[in-house]
């Protein structure tokens, strides 16, 4: 299945339609960012979507185990706030629960992987986190503005 993909996006761009290949995947590639084995970064990994929708990023997400399967995004907006290309996610009370449960460490990986991940795929600088319409707030930490890159 993986004839020489370099060969299809290399000169012969034009010559696409004539390459069955091209017709079969016609996913997207996303950097999915899940922090390391000893929690101390974040580690870019390569993952595919069908198309390009929350859903699917939090399903790309919950393969890579950053998130549990019960976990849903109930909207998404993409917005211009200040001059700054900007989103909105809100999540369901699955995703509240689930970073409340997590310790500082954890809860710092899980939200940085979510918002690096969501960012890049929407060419996005900043993001809001919301459960249910209101202010994600764990313990740890509160989270009730935008959110820039976590390093």
């Amino acid at each position: 299945k993986n004839e020489n993909k370099e060969e299809q996006s290399g000169e012969n761009s034009d010559e696409k339609s004539e390459n069955t290949v091209s017709n079969e995947d016609k996913s997207i590639e996303i950097k999915i960012y899940v922090s390391n084995n000893d929690a101390t970064a974040f580690v870019a990994e390569s993952g595919k979507v069908d198309e390009l929708t929350p859903e699917n990023i939090v399903n790309a997400l919950i393969e890579k185990s950053v998130l549990s399967s019960d976990v849903q995004v109930l909207k998404c907006d993409k917005q211009t706030v200040d001059g700054v290309e900007s989103l909105e996610i809100d999540f369901n009370e699955a995703f509240g629960a689930y970073v409340c449960s997590m310790g500082t460490t954890g809860e710092y990986y899980t939200i940085g992987s979510i918002v690096n991940t969501f960012l890049d795929a929407y060419g996005c600088e900043k993001i809001k986190i919301t459960v249910e319409g209101n202010t994600l707030e764990t313990g740890h930490n509160d989270y009730p503005g935008y959110m820039d890159r976590f390093e």
